[in-house]
């Protein structure tokens, strides 16, 4: 009979308890439950290798929570898909009452530890090949000097908002429709405000409280602008117009025998 000092059995003690342990390991989605539960199905992807050198395949972890960075206030969410790539941690007390609802201090449902039954998924974990922080992988010019919320990475509608390096904020979308809805808007710059747009809408009353001033030409965007204003609808003024230096309220006309008509306002 062989020899089996303390020391193996220790060692085989411990290997066969870490063999049986679950920490953190790479994962893929294998079904979406439900998203708005933050619910999915996930699949270790890296294999357990025995002694005899053959590989096990992990089964699928059921109802893995999936972790948002968020409060009971505000939340950052996304879609996810079958096949996307997550961490996996798994709980080092069961979870089970937990995902069922239980929020105050309470006693686990069971005594497991480390367990395949209590792991919980963070997307956002790539191969290398994979990142989405590669510019090749973006169909907008992307700097990763920069910090960017982008949605639809690699399509014709990927769109995004950019915290530029410099300090600068960038809103991409092109091709798409942006949308402001609120109550009430206000724009505070303390320099100026360029609007280099083809056409411009204004659906209600508009006050304008400077000087307004209208320049035919040249405009932003290097196209020629419109020779004249046109206006349709009545047009009520308080106080006088000036028209090529012509006061509406204050000219003369010059009668047909040479005299001069009184002011219109006199």
């Amino acid at each position: 009979m062989e020899n089996i000092g303390l020391e193996s059995l220790l060692r085989q003690y411990i290997t066969n308890a870490q063999n049986s342990m679950f920490t953190a390991i790479p994962g893929r989605i294998e079904r979406v439950v439900s998203l708005p539960e933050q619910r999915v199905d996930v699949r270790p992807i890296v294999n357990r290798v025995k002694p005899d050198d053959t590989e096990l395949e992990h089964p699928v972890a059921l109802s893995v929570p999936l972790v948002f960075p968020g409060s009971n206030t505000s939340q950052f969410s996304f879609p996810v898909s079958v096949g996307d790539t997550v961490l996996m941690i798994f709980s080092q007390r069961s979870i089970q009452r937990f995902k069922l609802g239980a929020k105050d201090v309470h006693r686990p449902i069971d005594l497991a530890k480390y367990s395949r039954n209590d792991a919980m998924a963070i997307p956002g974990l790539f191969t290398f090949p994979e990142a989405k922080n590669n510019p090749s992988k973006r169909s907008l010019n992307h700097s990763t000097d920069d910090a960017v919320m982008v949605h639809n990475i690699g399509t014709s509608a990927e769109c995004e908002v950019r915290l530029k390096a410099s300090g600068d904020i960038v809103i991409n979308a092109p091709g798409n429709d942006v949308s402001i809805n609120c109550d009430t808007a206000n724009i505070n710059a303390s320099s100026s405000t360029t609007i280099d747009t083809p056409q411009t809408t204004v659906t209600g009353d508009m006050l304008v409280q400077g000087t307004f001033t209208y320049t035919s030409g040249m405009i932003g965007s290097g196209t020629a602008g419109g020779s004249t204003a046109s206006i349709t609808g009545s047009v009520s003024v308080t106080g006088d117009v000036t028209a090529g230096g012509i006061s509406v309220m204050n000219h003369a006309h010059t009668g047909d025998s040479g005299g001069t008509t009184s002011p219109p306002n006199s």
